[in-house]
């Protein structure tokens, strides 16, 4: 059996501090979870679970709002990501493309200000070189 990252951080938590309510994962992916009281999850509504609270694993990678501040690099790595109408909170600010939007940033500065002189490094054109 395996548990997902931020369900086993939420339960050590709880195992040390029972006051723990919720556990956010900032890595190579995102993920929140928290203690949800069984009534309240409307999943089972003709019958109640036995525990008291459940943990809820929100998986909101995929997350998305109109307050979000999108910049172009943020939009440009969205249309050439594998699956651009996927995971866009993820690909905001997971460790996972923070490489390659760095890439991106350092390599219009190089391209528009000479920020390492007259050569722009050949390795900052190849998509996701940069970890």
């Amino acid at each position: 059996m395996q548990v997902d990252d931020t369900i086993g951080v939420l339960a050590r938590g709880r195992y040390y501090r029972k006051e723990s309510v919720a556990a956010v994962t900032l890595g190579m992916g995102i993920n929140a979870a928290y203690i949800e009281s069984a009534q309240s999850v409307v999943k089972w509504p003709d019958q109640i679970p036995k525990p008291k609270e459940i943990a809820i694993n929100i998986q909101w990678g995929n997350f998305r709002s109109s307050l979000f501040p999108i910049i172009e690099f943020d939009t440009t790595l969205i249309v050439d990501s594998s699956y651009p109408s996927s995971q866009i909170f993820e690909k905001l600010i997971s460790g996972t493309y923070l490489g390659e939007t760095v890439r991106r940033v350092l390599l219009k500065m190089a391209q528009e200000s000479a920020l390492f002189g007259d050569t722009v490094p050949a390795k900052l054109a190849i998509s996701y070189s940069l970890r």
